[in-house]
């Protein structure tokens, strides 16, 4: 889990921190949850995973219908919606 969510800072963050940074980054967040005693702790952060996956999803309906020829969604300049 660490390597995934270490390539995937360091693509997003760019090429200006070392992969050492994103890496101790990656098991700053992720080492406490590891010691939690019930996994309760956790709704939270399910919670927030699912509210933002079902933000994606939304987004990734509205790029497919685009029912408003909002240019905002165009994928590219001069791209199709669909």
């Amino acid at each position: 889990y660490a390597i995934v969510a270490t390539d995937s800072f360091h693509s997003v963050g760019g090429d200006g921190a070392p992969r050492a940074v994103w890496t101790l980054l990656t098991l700053a967040i992720v080492t406490p949850l590891s010691f939690l005693k019930s996994m309760d702790s956790l709704r939270f952060t399910s919670a927030a995973a699912i509210i933002i996956l079902m933000f994606i999803l939304v987004v990734v309906i509205l790029y497919l219908l685009d029912p408003w020829e909002a240019p905002l969604l165009r994928a590219c300049p001069g791209g199709g919606g669909g």
